[in-house]
């Protein structure tokens, strides 16, 4: 991305040049003026938050900043690229387990599994959580989403609902196999944008909950499995984080629900714009302006055939095919290593660019290559020893520290806030990442 998008913009790709560089905002440009300018939503969606087709004819669809078409790209890329992925490498293990849990569902025997390690057998002295206790907790969790989507006026009807988690559903095994073999995740959150965005058309609100549901049921799989898989190897009974989880999701959306109703009632403005040190709405933003293309203009109007951005549809296509030739090569030459190369994890690291401070990515890299590369490879015994006590520490010690700045240097406590010095790096030019530092303000599109 910091390759590719730079050039998408000084070769004016997209028109690139109109707009920031970096951006959660969508943008137009007035087709009298040839200014551009924020996207005016309210303008083209009714009462209802319906979309008013004559207003969008009338304006034309939103625009991307360079980022924003480019990170798309990427994201459908390595979504279908981590299906074919996972069939070409994994697929006779994914089969396995399939026929295992499909003979269990039927009350067959299940054969003993001769690969069985030491965790396994320790574990097998703990009773397993009854299926059905998921299965129940699943039709629970069914239920109370089409409640809150038909009482907040959603306009996402109860089969929507169904659609969105069973989408979800399906697509977790394969996209939560790739995070749990490499530790990267990957969003449903475009491909669910895109699918009610065809069933859904000019319905902003709706593809909201859709893409919330299409995203969250594959992510909290992923965390479920993932905490199951921690208290297997602490030898923690299965039933009691079983129950910790419930108790924690209870008490996580109970508390979760207040801190961001605070928040939007009390810093609305500050969300709405640029934001400060504290505060920030980019993730508001860039969910706004996906409801916005995806949702009210919907898919075909902006990325259909006639459009300039035709390829993000595209790239969901082309992505099936990407893991082809390293597949193929690791087939004529088994011995050299092209089944190391994880074509999704590769794009995903490509549409690392948001809208904001991608300075953990780099800081991310450098202490993989230490740990992973250096210290596995030199340093083994400390490696097992210490590393992923390191790890939990490099967590909270952030997380403390974050809590730290917030209370004492930004004005938590006191209300009154200590700004970091002003240096050549954190210039109060209007635009933060130097793009058309020098444009005329009227040219200015956030």
């Amino acid at each position: 991305m910091s390759v590719v998008a730079p050039l998408i913009y000084y070769y004016n790709v997209w028109d690139a040049q109109r707009f920031p560089f970096l951006s959660n905002s969508i943008f137009y440009v007035n087709k009298t003026t040839g200014v551009s300018d924020i996207y005016p939503q309210s303008y083209v969606l009714n009462s209802d938050n319906s979309l008013n087709y004559t207003r969008l004819e009338e304006i034309g669809p939103p625009r991307y900043p360079a980022t924003g078409g480019l990170q798309y790209v990427f994201i459908n890329f390595s979504v279908t690229a981590a299906i074919t992925h996972v069939i070409l490498y994994h697929g006779k293990d994914l089969g396995k387990s399939l026929l295992r849990e499909w003979t269990k569902l039927r009350g067959g025997k299940v054969l003993a599994d001769d690969k069985v390690d030491i965790h396994m057998r320790l574990m097998s002295a703990y009773d397993e959580v009854p299926t059905s206790w998921y299965y129940t907790i699943y039709a629970i969790g069914i239920i109370l989403n089409i409640i809150v989507a038909y009482v907040n006026h959603s306009q996402l009807p109860w089969w929507g609902v169904l659609f969105a988690i069973g989408m979800s559903s399906v697509l977790s095994l394969p996209l939560n196999f790739i995070s749990a073999v490499t530790g990267t995740s990957f969003g449903l959150n475009v491909v669910a944008e895109m699918i009610c965005g065809f069933v859904f058309e000019g319905y902003p609100v709706a593809n909201i909950y859709f893409k919330t549901l299409g995203f969250n049921t594959m992510n909290q799989a992923g965390v479920m499995a993932m905490d199951l898989k921690i208290g297997h190897y602490l030898k923690v009974p299965p039933r009691i984080v079983f129950w910790n989880q419930m108790i924690g999701t209870v008490i996580g959306c109970i508390f979760n629900y207040i801190v961001n109703d605070t928040i939007i009632e009390n810093k609305k403005d500050i969300l709405l714009g640029k934001g400060n040190n504290v505060w920030s709405g980019a993730s508001f933003q860039t969910i706004n302006s996906a409801a916005i293309t995806w949702g009210a203009i919907g898919p075909m109007a902006m990325f259909g055939p006639r459009s300039m951005y035709h390829i993000v549809l595209w790239a969901f296509v082309i992505g099936f095919f990407l893991p082809l030739p390293t597949w193929l090569l690791h087939k004529r030459f088994p011995t050299v290593g092209f089944d190391n190369v994880n074509i999704p994890m590769v794009i995903t690291g490509l549409s690392f660019m948001p809208g904001g401070n991608s300075s953990y990515v780099t800081v991310s890299f450098v202490i993989m290559l230490f740990s992973q590369w250096y210290l596995k490879q030199r340093h083994r015994a400390w490696f097992v020893k210490h590393n992923y006590l390191i790890s939990a520490a490099l967590d909270s010690g952030t997380s403390l520290m974050a809590f730290f700045l917030a209370m004492a240097v930004e004005g938590g406590q006191s209300g009154k806030s200590y700004p970091f010095p002003t240096w050549f790096g954190n210039t109060d030019s209007q635009m933060k990442d130097y793009c058309c530092a020098e444009c005329p303000p009227e040219t200015y599109g956030d």
